[in-house]
């Protein structure tokens, strides 16, 4: 018999979904880079909800290289300073295509070549982007009780502290 497989896992491009979707890239040129993460988080974080596959979105980070989990389903990873996104990406299709489903949203078309070697699928920003505003709508439809709706409300303290000293200001307005 054999032994059931954990669920799908999504892998997201951060930066790269930011530049390929006009929503963020609005977000980013009015505010800054910042802006334009915390956007992404929260809309992942809807989507999260929404499904039965687990969600890691990866930016190329500013330091140590850290990962935290905002949602249930959700889990927020900073590369280090001396790798890219690209590659925390790799590591982790390399280390998990044997245990589950794997698809990674990129736009990268070197990084879809090193993943579709691994029998992984792809899912292009714009696919990704139809399934948050899904999942938006689906949440809307369906509200779910007592929620905060405020993204810094919903993030842990180290992904909050990193947000704003990236921003180099407070987040908490």
């Amino acid at each position: 018999m054999s032994e059931p497989q954990a669920d799908p896992l999504l892998l997201i491009d951060g930066h790269n979904v930011i530049y390929a979707i006009e929503k963020y890239r609005r977000c980013k040129d009015e505010e800054a880079m910042p802006a334009a993460i915390e956007c992404l988080i929260q809309d992942l974080i809807n989507l999260s909800g929404s499904g039965d596959a687990d969600l890691i979105v990866v930016f190329d980070g500013r330091g140590g290289g850290s990962a935290e989990q905002v949602a249930p389903r959700l889990t927020v990873m900073f590369s280090a300073t001396s790798q890219s996104a690209d590659s925390v990406i790799e590591r982790l299709v390399f280390k998990s295509a044997s245990e589950r489903e794997i698809t990674v949203c990129t736009a990268d078309y070197a990084q879809q070549k090193v993943i579709w070697r691994q029998g992984v699928r792809r899912l292009f920003p714009a696919g990704l982007m139809d399934l948050m505003s899904e999942a938006a709508e689906e949440a809307r439809v369906q509200p779910r009780g007592d929620r905060s709706l405020r993204l810094e409300d919903r993030l842990p303290d180290s992904v909050r502290a990193s947000l704003k000293e990236m921003r180099g200001d407070d987040i908490s307005r």
